[in-house]
């Protein structure tokens, strides 16, 4: 007897990609925001400093706003606990694995640079969230207190940067890099709006595969994938550019910059979240919606913690009391790989 397969033909070539296109949708636009975020940081960086003889303040300016975004268009679709993740997540990873990697792969250590002194303010803006955490939401009144934070994080970065800024001893003064944005280029502002357009759009393409990726893996949030997925992916950049200041011999400036970024997460951007949310229920007329924004249980004692606890950690390397180098690079990127899966595991947990 023979079989008549004329209802089932078989597959094509082309069927079956599509196929593993529309099931793995996900992850593939996560990997395609990837490189939207590496390409904005890098154009961002290059517009606003330059790597010979680099301000940190700048190339943290590079490479937050790419995280800003992400982190406001959660909010404004809807997502405001994957907007909480990438926040402390990418503190996290630039805290631990970024600054493990600058030290562990080149040798060079972390000690006192540009606004040292601002550092150790890791950790009572850090023990802020934390506090804030018992009550497992955002509101108006922790913004408040953080754009507070921000304040004297600014007046102590600003008073200490002019005076620790590192620049080569043969540095044609023509060529240092300008102090303020009014002195950039046109060509150094078009760099720098291109990279915030890239930023932007890689930001959609990032949330939404984020979302589609939890419907398409089980076990998975959206929280869980901001957290562990797209916040190593935003801090990438970073990863090259300090390496690439490492070996320069300037693995504190590098440094400098990764706090930075961690400190514009806590004191700005988390309150430009919670105003993001008001305003976005405001204009869509939720008067029901809660004016604040979730603190994920697994973001709060996990990723709140370690921030608390590397701020302790760099109070001495601040202070010149303590310097970073290798052996400490090393336990740094294992103590990334472990948040990696007590994070997974608790998300899924809770």
């Amino acid at each position: 007897m023979r079989l008549d397969n004329s209802a089932h033909p078989p597959h094509t070539p082309g069927q079956v990609f599509l196929a593993a296109v529309t099931h793995n949708l996900g992850l593939l636009l996560i990997a395609a925001s990837a490189i939207g975020f590496y390409v904005a940081a890098r154009v961002g960086v290059d517009a606003l400093t330059d790597l010979d003889h680099p301000s940190a303040t700048r190339l943290a300016l590079g490479h937050w706003f790419p995280i800003a975004f992400t982190a406001l268009v959660a909010v404004s679709v809807g997502q405001p606990a994957v907007a909480v993740c990438i926040a402390f997540g990418t503190c996290v990873a630039a805290l631990l694995l970024n600054l493990g990697l600058i030290t562990a792969t080149t040798g060079d250590t972390v000690g006192p640079a540009e606004s040292s002194r601002a550092w150790p303010l890791l950790v009572p803006v850090g023990l802020l969230a934390f506090v804030a955490g018992f009550q497992a939401h955002l509101n108006w009144i922790h913004a408040v207190v953080l754009l507070v934070e921000g304040v004297m994080v600014v007046s102590i970065w600003s008073s200490d940067g002019s005076q620790n800024v590192i620049k080569p001893m043969t540095a044609d003064p023509e060529s240092e890099p300008v102090d303020r944005l009014s002195d950039l280029s046109p060509m150094r502002w078009i760099r720098f709006f291109l990279a915030l357009i890239i930023a932007v759009f890689a930001a959609f393409v990032a949330i939404y595969g984020t979302v589609r990726m939890s419907t398409e893996v089980p076990l998975t949030t959206p929280g869980l994938i901001a957290a562990v997925g797209l916040s190593p992916l935003l801090v990438l950049p970073m990863i090259g550019t300090g390496t690439v200041l490492a070996e320069r011999g300037r693995a504190s400036a590098a440094a400098s910059s990764l706090i930075a970024v961690s400190l514009l997460n806590l004191c700005l951007l988390l309150p430009l979240l919670i105003v993001a949310t008001m305003a976005r229920n405001y204009y869509l007329k939720l008067s029901d919606a809660p004016s604040q924004i979730p603190f994920p249980i697994a973001t709060w004692r996990v990723d709140a913690v370690l921030i608390l606890i590397m701020g302790a950690l760099l109070a001495p390397v601040a202070m010149g009391r303590w310097r970073l180098g290798r052996g400490e690079g090393i336990v740094l990127v294992l103590a990334y790989a472990a948040y990696l899966g007590a994070t997974s595991v608790l998300a899924v947990r809770w």
